[in-house]
Parts: structure tokens; sequence; C-alpha cells
């Protein structure tokens, strides 16, 4: 799993940090490279390693109430329920392939909107319904 650097993290206070906690013998030429390559590591990505992200859904609007995955030999599909955050009422339930769908899998600015996108289609037509 890759975790995201906070943007407020000042590599001064890394270099700081690692002075203190590793061996006297490693040099501050080693420690800069330490840092470069935690930043490097660890830069803010888009890369979405699981889908399963309450917060994603909380972005895009939603809250995530039910979350399945079926495993059949090697093909895997994610089952995802989540109701409006505007309308609770407005429940919405929606089905991933990493086969079929790799693209919004693999990003979590396409997740987030292929579910505000759901969230929409859902509202348009509750709209017609009423209409």
């Amino acid at each position: 799993m890759r975790f995201q650097v906070h943007p407020n993290i000042d590599s001064k206070e890394i270099k700081a940090f690692l002075s203190l906690m590793l061996p006297p013998e490693i040099d501050e030429s080693r420690i800069n490279l330490i840092t470069k390559a935690f930043f490097r590591r660890f830069a803010p990505s888009d890369m979405l390693p699981s889908p399963f992200r309450k917060d994603l859904f909380l972005l895009a609007g939603a809250n995530l109430t039910y979350y399945r995955l079926d495993i059949a030999g090697s093909n895997k599909i994610f089952h995802f329920g989540c109701y409006d955050l505007d309308d609770p009422t407005r429940s919405v339930r929606f089905s991933l392939s990493p086969d079929l769908d790799a693209d919004i899998l693999n990003s979590i600015t396409k997740f987030t909107e292929f579910i505000k996108n759901e969230l929409g289609q859902a509202r348009q037509d509750a709209s017609l319904a009423y209409s």
C-alpha cells in the first residue's frame, strides 16, 4: 500500500528527525539522500490502491453503506452501495470490474467522478419520476 506524505511535512523537519534517530556515522549527505528518497516514495499520487475507501465516497457526496468483493476464478467484481448525503433516502448501487473498469479503479480522481456521476444519474432519475 502506498501512503501519501502530508503536504505540511517539511523536509528540514525530516532531516532533523533522521539526524537525531540515525547513528552519528551517517553523514548529512546520506541523510539528504534518505530524505529525497522518502519524499519520492511517498509523494501524493492519484493511484487508487483499493476502492474500499469511505473517504472517497464522502468526497463525492455519498456515504458508503455496502461493499462486497466477488471473486470467481481470476475475475473480481467490486459491489458498492451508498446513499446521497444531500438526500439520504436516495441510494445508489453499482459494480466495477478491474478488467472492464481499470481506468476508474486505478485513479482516485476518476473513481470519485464516477461516484458523483452515479449520484447525479440517481438525482436525475428521481426528478423524472416526480415529473
